[in-house]
């Protein structure tokens, strides 16, 4: 019989302090909808030198149990938030972990195990072919000291998307999968933005059409691809600009040099990142979003402007096949001329088939990309854990047999 009540749920991230990051985004908005629907919330995650923790995207009614953590090779390592989670998650009905390869995911793995709490882990894209080959030699590593073990200790894994399944299974052997997208909050679709506020900020761009980027600056956004794109394509089409905005993750400065080299200076922005408000001012004065990434587990950058009715543009690695196969926009191969083409594609489109493609992309999102929605089936999943997992099994499980 399936539990009700209040659950007790405890998040734990290996790290929480920059909105740029999709898990802190995906974490926040998710605990928020899940107190919504009742439940409490706790959030477990270490504090790092220059890195304090964002709390100002956490729900007020979230508690937070933090300690001071050591960045040290991106492992997180963080012994005094292990004592309180020792202490502390023993009051917890489920342990939902967040991103793979850190320490205070393992902590908590280690420490649920102990007390029998049943473990959701969320693998957040990191099994995608590319990134598990991204610093390969760490990664191997800890999987053998404690990443693989961990995965096949969880309850759950939950996959964003039916083709991570394939990815868990040849890492680990898992017991069950739950697949559950990112989303976004669902106050997003009323948000359209102010064009005429963006303009104001930036007048010089008033009489451009606009493509935008919008996520950090690193290689595996595929940003190299889209300047060599974008050189292909802004010949003989002067009305558009390219605008990228983003906090630097390691990038802006090859970045930079690319669109020099590249010749594109004239026709390529370069913005700060735009949050809240602005950002959805920036989207307000788009006329399509691109995103050519290498790797993603579901780009909430990529489902945002869907939901505020822009025309997307994206890579096979952000995995939404959907937003194609709906007319919403066009889905590539991570290469310079599939790129291209799509790009000419939508720069060479009436205004009004654009809006209707973001029409299509807003309706999509409304009907399975809310996080009112998503938070419900992760409800579904916790009541099933706990209660031991009898039938039916909820509908986003997929349960396989032991090797």
């Amino acid at each position: 019989m399936i539990k009700a009540g209040r659950l007790r749920i405890a998040f734990v991230v290996g790290g929480f302090y920059t909105e740029a990051s999709g898990i802190a985004r995906a974490v926040a908005s998710l605990s928020e909808n899940l107190i919504a629907l009742g439940h409490e919330v706790s959030l477990f995650v270490p504090s790092y030198l220059r890195k304090p923790v964002a709390t100002h995207l956490l729900a007020p009614q979230v508690k937070l149990y933090s300690a001071p953590g050591c960045w040290f090779f991106r492992l997180g390592l963080a012994p005094k938030l292990k004592e309180v989670m020792r202490q502390q998650l023993p009051g917890h009905d489920v342990v939902h972990t967040h991103s793979l390869w850190m320490l205070p995911t393992h902590y908590a793995t280690q420490i649920a195990s102990s007390h029998n709490i049943p473990i959701v882990a969320s693998i957040q894209g990191f099994l995608d072919p590319w990134a598990l080959n991204h610093h390969v030699w760490k990664k191997r590593m800890i999987s053998r000291l404690f990443q693989k073990r961990d995965m096949q200790n969880a309850s759950v894994i939950h996959a964003l998307t039916e083709q991570e399944i394939t990815y868990i299974r040849s890492y680990c052997n898992p017991h069950s999968v739950a697949v559950i997208p990112n989303g976004v909050p669902d106050q997003v679709l009323q948000n359209t933005g102010s064009r005429d506020r963006f303009f104001e900020a930036y007048p010089d761009l008033r009489q451009y059409r606009l493509m935008v980027f919008i996520s950090r600056l690193h290689y595996k956004k595929g940003l190299d691809i889209l300047i060599d794109a974008w050189r292909e394509v802004t010949s003989g089409v002067p009305q558009w600009k390219l605008v990228i905005a983003g906090p630097d993750d390691g990038y802006e400065r090859a970045l930079r040099q690319a669109i020099e080299t590249n010749g594109c200076k004239d026709s390529v922005i370069m913005l700060p990142a735009q949050y809240d408000q602005a950002k959805y001012d920036l989207l307000a004065a788009a006329e399509c979003f691109v995103l050519p990434s290498r790797s993603e587990g579901l780009p909430m950058a990529l489902l945002e402007a869907m939901a505020v009715g822009k025309p997307v543009v994206y890579t096979t690695g952000c995995y939404l096949p959907e937003a194609a196969e709906h007319g919403a926009g066009y889905e590539v191969d991570c290469s310079t001329a599939s790129l291209a083409q799509a790009l000419r594609q939508i720069m060479h489109s009436e205004p009004r088939r654009l809006i209707e493609m973001g029409q299509r992309g807003q309706a999509l999102v409304r009907e399975k990309y809310l996080w009112s929605r998503i938070a419900g089936q992760f409800e579904e999943v916790y009541r099933w854990l706990v209660s031991g997992k009898p039938a039916p099994v909820p509908s986003t499980i997929r349960m396989f047999p032991p090797n």
